[in-house]
């Protein structure tokens, strides 16, 4: 007696008489036949984010069996950076087994460049260019005011105003790790003064000074040098 699958296993023992012994009653024995155990073993628990699923490598003993494999619960491979509880289970007639583990895809690496850290105050915001391998990732870029003391001041708003600013820029997506730091210096812009030629006077005359700066900052007056005074 040879066993195909697991269950309940009814054989019946007959015997038909002849000619000197009358029929018997048929015995009848019931049992139980479980699956015989088989050890699994997970690899490939350790990966790296490239935008396909990752799936784990199960091995059985015996070899060759089939297992069903789960991530967090799901017949599907992950594909994004993250833990992930699996589960494998023989799926088999005659056998059974299981086994657990974590399967941790790790972030990618990824490179970033700061650009354009010098620029000249012109009343819009400054914000600095990045560059980054894998090409276009979105990147998140803070700017921090003065020596960067107080990191909860910074904010991702690209500053107006003339002075120097940390930046640090890091992925903004979650599958990717990296970073990139530098300073920004926004220079004050150069103005002019719109200053009339003055015509020559005589003692008595008064005069209306008039003078505009390009920046639009109000102009003040002195006597450098000579006989006159400011009213």
């Amino acid at each position: 007696l040879t066993f195909t699958g697991a269950g309940d296993v009814t054989v019946t023992a007959s015997q038909a008489g002849d000619a000197n012994w009358r029929a018997a009653e048929d015995a009848v024995r019931t049992f139980t036949v479980t699956k015989a155990p088989a050890a699994v073993t997970l690899s490939g628990l350790t990966q790296v984010y490239d935008g396909a699923a990752h799936a784990v490598t199960a091995e059985t003993e015996p070899a060759g069996l089939t297992v069903a494999v789960t991530y967090n619960g799901s017949a599907e491979a992950p594909v994004n950076a993250g833990v992930y509880a699996v589960t494998a289970t023989v799926d088999d007639d005659r056998y059974e087994g299981s086994a657990t583990d974590s399967l941790q895809v790790a972030r990618a690496p990824a490179q970033i460049e700061l650009e354009n850290l010098t620029q000249v105050y012109d009343g819009g915001p400054k914000a600095v260019e990045v560059e980054t391998n894998p090409d276009e990732l979105p990147v998140v870029v803070t700017y921090l005011p003065g020596g960067g003391y107080f990191r909860f001041s910074s904010s991702t708003e690209p500053p107006v105003q003339a002075g120097t600013y940390v930046v640090e820029a890091y992925p903004g997506d979650e599958n990717y790790e990296g970073y990139a730091g530098g300073t920004m210096e926004i220079l004050p812009a150069p103005q002019t003064i719109d200053f009339p030629e003055i015509v020559d006077c005589e003692i008595g005359d008064i005069i209306e000074l008039a003078a505009t700066a390009s920046s639009g900052l109000p102009v003040e007056f002195s006597v450098a040098a000579g006989p006159a005074v400011l009213d």
